[in-house]
Parts: structure tokens; sequence; C-alpha cells
């Protein structure tokens, strides 16, 4: 009898904690792509910073917004721009280590989390995506997009994501379909340099 009691205890256990498990990745997970959410995110950056600024290793960030994706879901509409929204994080999550951290942001915004990473290093998987994205066809549609980079170099998480969102809107206003790098460091953003192909001069 009490076996059996012990056992009955030992499987509730068993199911309280995978169901506790399965809360916690819900609330951690983009619920339409199945990357990490925002909330994962902001975790993982502030932990990358504190481990990168002890081990005194490098870090970078990319911020990446899919071009005139509104425009795209008025013409197409919200299904149409659910499905670009899941290809899109599917080329994403193919050109990223597994070291690095992928999540949406929101909207059709993404983040790329990159340890061990120098800038440059982070400009080049940047320019894998974009070109990842523009070679890919989306049902007949043209997309590309526009990259926000910075390296982390002693700044807090929010002036390291301030950095790369600055630069993002930098691109937008550079034609999108490009890239540029923020150099933040803790007390200014530095200067900006360009990676563009071919601008794309159409607005929103």
């Amino acid at each position: 009898m009490l076996e059996a009691r012990e056992r009955q205890l030992y499987e509730s256990r068993q199911r309280l904690d995978s169901a506790n498990s399965e809360l916690r990745r819900l609330t951690l997970t983009d619920e339409l792509t199945g990357l990490n959410n925002r909330r994962a995110f902001n975790s993982e950056l502030s932990q990358e910073i504190h481990h990168a600024g002890i081990r005194e290793t490098p870090l970078s960030l990319l911020v990446i917004d899919i071009d005139h994706f509104k425009i795209l879901n008025d013409n197409r509409g919200h299904s149409f721009g659910d499905q670009v929204l899941i290809r899109v994080a599917e080329l994403l999550q193919q050109r990223v280590r597994h070291q690095d951290f992928c999540a949406r942001y929101g909207g059709e915004e993404f983040v790329i989390l990159l340890p061990d990473t120098p800038l440059q290093g982070a400009l080049k998987l940047a320019e894998a995506c974009r070109q990842s994205i523009e070679e890919n066809a989306f049902d007949g549609e043209q997309l590309t997009i526009s990259i926000g980079v910075a390296e982390y170099k002693g700044q807090t998480a929010e002036a390291l994501f301030d950095s790369a969102d600055k630069a993002l809107l930098d691109a937008k206003r550079q034609g999108r379909n490009c890239i540029v790098s923020g150099s933040a460091t803790s007390s200014t953003t530095g200067q900006v340099t360009v990676t563009a192909p071919a601008p794309n001069p159409q607005k929103d």
C-alpha cells in the first residue's frame, strides 16, 4: 500500500514538473514562428552581457526588420503575412550557429544575439541573412530585410539594443535592403558604417 502511494506521488510530481516545463517553454516561445520571443531575448541578452563582461569576450547583436511588411499585409492579407514571418524565421534559423540566439522581437522585427562574435563576424552573418531573404521567392513577392548591427563595448543591455535599433533605422533611411552598423560604447553610439547592395528606393 505504501509503495503504491509513493509511486502515485512520484508520478504526480513528474506530471507537474512536465506541465511546468511546458508552461515555461510557452512563455518564452513565439507562438507563430516557434522562435524565442521578446521575453526570452531580454533575459538572454542580460545573461550574455554579463558573461561577455566577465570573460572579456566579444558579443554582437543584429536587429532585423522585413522591408515594407505593412504594404505586404495590406495587399496580400494577414494570413499571407503570417506565412512570410514563418518563412523568414526559418531562413534566419538556417544561418545562425548553435550558440547564437534568434528571436522574434515583435511584429516583423527579429533579433539575433551572437556570443563570441566581433563586429566583422556579425556583419558577415548579417550579409548572409540579407542575401538569403533576397534570393528566396515568397509566392511571387520580392522580399528584403534591413539590418542594424552593434557590438558590445561595455554598455548596458538597453544601450546595446538601442545602438543596433538606431542602426536599423539608419538602414531604413539609406533605402532599405542594407546593413548599417553602429559602433556603440558606454557613452556614445560612435560612427556608423553602411553596407548597401542595391538600395530599394520604394517608400512605405
